[in-house]
């Protein structure tokens, strides 16, 4: 809450949610469908390479963060999921999962 503000007035940023890319890898691809699946309104691009996106998480996992937003985040936010073909196993099966999750 406290850090957006304090980065559009530390830099020169784009200061709306089209100028805030989130984008992690694994574990941080997790987060990074976390934060931007359910706070749509503040970030424009959700970049996941790899992403363990597991159902864990309550309230905040990427899962019940798309569920509640889906409506919004459709057509206002680009989503982008990366995985490898060397990628695990586990890995693939999660990114599989979400990536129908999201389909639906």
């Amino acid at each position: 809450q406290d850090l957006i503000p304090h980065i559009d007035s530390t830099y020169r940023t784009i200061t709306d949610r089209r100028g805030r890319w989130l984008e992690g890898f694994s574990m941080g691809g997790f987060a990074v469908a976390a934060y931007g699946f359910n706070l749509p309104e503040r970030f424009g691009v959700v970049s996941m390479l790899s992403p363990a996106t597991n159902d864990e998480g309550g309230i905040w996992s990427p899962y019940a963060g798309l569920t509640r937003t889906a409506t919004y985040v459709k057509g206002n936010t680009l989503v982008r999921m990366y995985v490898g073909a060397n990628d695990l196993g586990s890995i693939k099966g999660m990114a599989e999962r979400f990536r129908a999750h999201m389909q639906d």
